[in-house]
């Protein structure tokens, strides 16, 4: 994928793995939007490391816990709806993605793979309460998922993760 002009929202990137995604794009060309809930200290120190990157970067305080405050993060005129997305432009799955998107339809949140240094996640994307007033779908079907493939020097938890309450 072409970096040239993207700017990513990363969620939870004052810290830990969301910090780390958003090092991994900054290095990759992307420009920056750290997200954070409390640890504002955390956001500033990741949003350096991504303009040490010579990426543009901005911070975002945002509980995703609340649904309000999720609408206002993602409020914007020229954002497609999902039936404008039918003829986007697609890949074929890997196998990793394959798998994982088996267990995504089986209710698994997010899954997580390390492989020789390789951090590999799949990752639901739910039909929230909204969803339902437009769409033929019940509040938590699966709608898409969104991938990310990083290098990582950390070991991590293999395996599914379970959600202990999806936020829709």
């Amino acid at each position: 994928m072409n970096a040239k002009n993207r700017i990513a929202l990363v969620t939870g990137a004052s810290k830990g793995v969301g910090r780390g995604i958003a090092l991994g794009l900054a290095a990759a060309g992307w420009d920056v939007i750290v997200n954070y809930h409390r640890d504002e200290t955390g956001a500033a120190e990741t949003a350096a490391e991504v303009r040490a990157c010579q990426r543009q970067c901005w911070t975002m305080p945002t509980d995703v816990g609340d649904s309000t405050q999720v609408q206002a993060m993602f409020a914007a005129n020229n954002l497609p709806r999902m039936d404008e997305l039918t003829d986007a432009p697609t890949r074929p799955l890997d196998g990793f993605e394959t798998a994982a998107l088996q267990q995504l339809q089986a209710g698994t949140e997010i899954v997580v793979e390390e492989d020789a240094g390789e951090l590999r996640m799949l990752g639901s994307l739910r039909a929230a309460k909204q969803c339902t007033e437009c769409h033929a779908v019940s509040r938590g079907d699966l709608l898409g998922a969104f991938t990310y493939r990083l290098q990582s020097d950390i070991p991590v938890r293999r395996g599914p993760v379970r959600a202990a309450k999806p936020v829709l």
